[in-house]
């Protein structure tokens, strides 16, 4: 059995955002539970993480995380939310680093040389191997299967990436943050892929009009329109285990109404330090 943990389920100013006065920010300061939400980042089987950003240590602190034990950090774009690369520079300075592989595209890569240039006190080589990616051209390190998938989303020219795992013990996971309604090949590169499982974006949220949001993020009914389609292309098996992250405090939507509007659907809410098992 594999499984995963929702380090953080928030969007790029996390819930309560700095500084903001919305309802739902005021609650969250106020109440604190599960409306608080760190930037988006998920740890698989303890050694995969998804995502590097601002949040990631106190992350780590918050939820017990062994961080000396991941081996893998895959990036999903080069957006500060989701890679702030300042923890990984200072690895320079230490001397004694656990091995760890960095999967991206290279304006993550280019954002942490930079961070290496600036911090030239901490040392040059910060002991990371970089991996490349390529949308639909499978990696595999140490039994783990990493497939990259085009997301619609990024900035202009780079390549915002969704993975899909497959475990050492051969369960599948679909991180779908930050993606937009996919184009035909990346659909095409997960038929029949039969996932046991999926953390899907849903950052509009569950208010009209932006329930139907799908150009580079979703909302809370396209967000289960891309469930059924992928399971209309056996990329998803039937009964998969399903939870919502990337949730905006634009969405101005507390936790227990999110629960009451998701609970007849495929999909339930994620909050941060949720545990799944697939």
């Amino acid at each position: 059995m594999s499984s995963f943990l929702l380090l953080g389920t928030g969007a790029c100013e996390g819930v309560p955002a700095p500084f903001c006065t919305c309802d739902l920010c005021r609650y969250a300061r106020a109440h604190g539970g599960k409306d608080v939400r760190k930037r988006f980042s998920v740890l698989v089987n303890e050694d995969t993480l998804i995502d590097f950003g601002p949040d990631a240590a106190r992350a780590f602190r918050e939820h017990a995380v062994d961080e000396t034990a991941i081996r893998r950090i895959l990036v999903t774009h080069s957006h500060c939310d989701h890679f702030q690369p300042m923890e990984l520079v200072w690895r320079g300075s230490y001397s004694e680093k656990p091995p760890l592989t960095l999967y991206s595209g290279p304006e993550v890569r280019a954002k942490l040389a930079e961070g290496i240039a600036h911090e030239l006190h901490c040392g040059s080589s910060t002991g990371i191997v970089e991996v490349d990616l390529v949308p639909g051209k499978s990696v595999v390190d140490d039994k783990w299967t990493i497939l990259p998938i085009r997301a619609t989303h990024g900035d202009r020219g780079e390549c915002a990436f969704n993975y899909l795992l497959t475990a050492p013990d051969g369960h599948k996971l679909l991180i779908l943050s930050d993606t937009g309604w996919w184009c035909a090949p990346s659909w095409e590169s997960v038929e029949n892929a039969q996932a046991d499982a999926a953390v899907i974006e849903m950052s509009y949220g569950i208010h009209d009009p932006y329930a139907d949001e799908r150009r580079t993020h979703l909302g809370a009914r396209a967000a289960l329109d891309f469930i059924a389609e992928l399971k209309r292309r056996n990329a998803l098996r039937e009964g998969a285990v399903v939870v919502t992250a990337h949730i905006s405090h634009c969405s101005n939507t507390r936790h227990e109404e999110l629960e009451r509007w998701f609970a007849k659907t495929p999909l339930r809410p994620g909050y941060d330090g949720l545990r799944v098992e697939f």
